[in-house]
């Protein structure tokens, strides 16, 4: 009776931590976008609003597709408040759109891509490498 008692234990454990290590939300937006072939940046005008893009960035090389896969990807983060919209990603795959990512405006202290996975609003942190690689990428400062 005792070791069915912890082998039932021991399972229950397992499954929880299963349950926690599955359901990362960074874990199923790298699922969906892996192996994407392109993504193209929208660069917003700066001020916070999604009303003007200012530049448009169609990338090709798998290897800078990927990389900004893995940013996007990293540490989810809680949502904040009022952080605005500098730009956009939008990961294809056989010229079709897999994902839409929104990042914060650089000058904003949110740090965070936002995006819709599964019909709920999540949140990933926007790296100070991310920042530098999508600006180096537009050619901004």
């Amino acid at each position: 009776m005792q070791k069915r008692a912890a082998f039932y234990k021991g399972l229950l454990f397992l499954l929880l931590i299963s349950l926690i290590a599955c359901n990362s939300k960074h874990h199923l937006l790298a699922e969906k976008i892996a192996g994407c072939d392109s993504v193209a940046i929208n660069f917003f005008k700066g001020d916070g609003q999604m009303d003007t893009v200012t530049k448009v960035l169609i990338v090709k090389d798998p290897a800078v597709v990927k990389k900004i896969a893995e940013y996007v990807c990293e540490d989810e983060e809680g949502m904040k408040a009022n952080c605005g919209v500098g730009g956009s990603l939008h990961f294809f795959k056989f010229d079709k759109v897999i994902q839409d990512v929104y990042f914060t405006p650089f000058n904003s202290d949110c740090n965070l891509f936002s995006f819709k996975l599964d019909g709920q609003n999540e949140t990933t942190r926007l790296s100070k490498e991310a920042k530098n690689t999508i600006n180096q990428l537009g050619g901004l400062k």
